[in-house]
């Protein structure tokens, strides 16, 4: 029996559809607009604020409040208790993220958390990433803390 072109083309479609679902995702391009050296926040999940990957708040030592601080340059979303993506894109390997629930790197008991070089999490809600729950939304200070 003789196989139609169309046939045949849609045969080879389907493998390379089921290859190309067999190959490991490349890191969130999103993501990587956190610059090196720096720690970034994002107001929505994987890495975007309103939708703009681009739209995030960094910083290189630390920010005391993030209340004073707005993801974008049109000053739509504050910053402050809205993170729900973040980046620890720091250059020193000796070096943590702690980012605070409280403004001015305040902590009492549990409310703080740290990001070790290179972790991110693009849905802090779900505890599955590098942010253990509960600090969705509720990210008010963070700094680069060196040991």
């Amino acid at each position: 029996m003789k196989r139609r072109p169309l046939a045949a083309g849609l045969t080879v479609a389907a493998a390379l559809t089921v290859g190309l679902a067999l190959v490991p995702q490349a890191a969130n391009a999103a993501a990587s607009d956190c610059p090196v050296g720096y720690a970034c926040i994002w107001g929505d999940s994987m890495y975007k604020t309103s939708g703009v990957d681009t739209d995030f708040v960094k910083f290189a030592n630390g920010i005391p409040d993030y209340g004073g601080w707005w993801y974008n340059a049109a000053h739509t979303k504050n910053a402050g208790g809205t993170a729900t993506s973040i980046k620890d894109a720091g250059s020193r390997t000796d070096c943590i993220v702690r980012w605070y629930t409280k403004k001015n790197y305040q902590s009492a008991g549990a409310d703080y958390f740290d990001v070790q070089k290179g972790e991110q999490d693009g849905y802090i809600v779900d505890a599955v990433g590098a942010v253990p729950g509960g600090f969705n939304d509720k990210i008010w200070s963070g700094q680069f803390i060196c040991l």
